[in-house]
């Protein structure tokens, strides 16, 4: 079966970024497990990886936005998140803070 537009641009992320993939990797499983304990170190790293998922996502998406195929953009660009969410589901907790 062929990979998506999508697929290959998360695993490039993976490919091109893997010292930063690796460090989020470990510490949002230290954050599924511990979220209180793990949460300021979660979000800092966080912010890094967000922002390197956010610029390939712009790679992948960014001349569809300036065409007719807008639409088409929204629908790749969640197929990407997606990709992204199937390996880290807590990656929308990244810069949440919680006062009690």
């Amino acid at each position: 079966m062929t990979k998506s537009k999508s697929q290959k641009m998360y695993e490039m992320l993976k490919e091109k970024q893997p010292q930063v993939y690796e460090q989020f990797k470990e510490i949002h499983a230290a954050f599924q497990e511990d979220p209180e304990a793990n949460r300021a170190e979660f979000n800092r790293i966080g912010r890094d990886f967000v922002g390197i998922v956010r610029a390939y996502e712009r790679r992948l998406c960014g001349g569809m936005e300036r065409t007719n195929r807008s639409v088409y953009s929204t629908n790749v660009s969640e197929t990407y998140w997606r990709f992204v969410r199937e390996e880290f589901p807590l990656i929308d907790q990244v810069g949440v803070v919680i006062r009690a």
